[in-house]
């Protein structure tokens, strides 16, 4: 970040995000320190956009902004700013919708990690953040525990309650609209098995075994396979070590081309 130079602002960006720009001896000097994030200007009505909203949700906490208003108090301090841009959920008896916050941070605010890694803010991220508003929520609170009680028992029944009762208060489709009850419950058994890290579907598999568990509860079976999807984006914030799984990967792959198109997919 150069406050001097626009241009070499650019270039730097240019040459971490380009790997077709020929290599050359600022490349070579700041190779072991580049860090990946996405820089946009002030224009907020990009931020609406789809491909924003992706970006941010599969890189929680990289996007930066750039403004008039950054650089000013930029240039007062002599020292580099940045506008940090985030996306939070909405109040939790509201729908949850997802909201766009921001403020101008220092880099000291930022998380930057190792060489290679991308930038996140040192605040609490979306799931985090979403886990404070359920938490004070006593209703909410109480209805998912009892949630996750029932998936462990396979207790479809209870399971519906729960889930209606959340749904009532957060918004969502009801439980009769997810598909058969029982397969319901194993999938999102296995779910919240990999959002918690603890056992959270009546099996005999144990969590060490969490490929296995998947493989054989949720994407073996043609009834379930519809979860696919539900459970890549899970894993791509949670365990992505899962993902790198061969036979798990060969499997959502093939889960999701055979259910291209298919309207209750993109449901779940």
């Amino acid at each position: 970040f150069n406050l001097g130079s626009e241009l070499m602002v650019g270039h730097k960006v240019g040459l971490s995000t380009d790997a077709e720009t020929p290599s050359d001896g600022l490349h070579r000097r700041h190779t072991n320190d580049i860090r990946l994030c996405w820089v946009i200007s002030g224009d907020r009505s990009q931020l609406d956009r789809r491909a924003f909203k992706d970006i941010y949700l599969r890189n929680d906490g990289q996007i930066f902004a750039v403004d008039d208003e950054v650089l000013d108090e930029a240039r007062a301090a002599n020292a580099p700013r940045l506008r940090l841009m985030r996306l939070l959920p909405g109040p939790l008896r509201e729908g949850l919708r997802p909201q766009w916050r921001e403020r101008i941070v220092t880099p000291k605010e930022i998380d930057w990690g190792r060489p290679g890694d991308r930038p996140r803010s040192k605040g609490d991220r979306f799931d985090g953040y979403l886990e404070k508003l359920v938490q004070r929520d006593t209703a909410v609170s109480h209805l998912r525990r009892e949630f996750y009680s029932a998936l462990t028992d396979c207790n479809q029944d209870q399971a519906g309650v729960s889930w209606d009762g959340i749904a009532s208060i957060v918004g969502g489709v009801s439980w009769s609209a997810l598909g058969d009850p029982y397969d319901t419950v194993r999938a999102l058994g296995v779910l919240a098995t990999v959002r918690r890290n603890e056992l959270t579907v009546q099996t005999k598999i144990e969590m060490s075994n969490l490929p296995h568990l998947v493989n054989s509860l949720l994407l073996e079976p043609k009834e379930r396979r519809s979860w696919s999807r539900a459970l890549r984006s899970l894993s791509e914030s949670w365990r992505p070590d899962l993902l790198a799984v061969p036979s798990v990967a060969k499997k959502i792959e093939r889960n999701l081309e055979d259910a291209h198109g298919d309207p209750g997919n993109e449901l779940l």
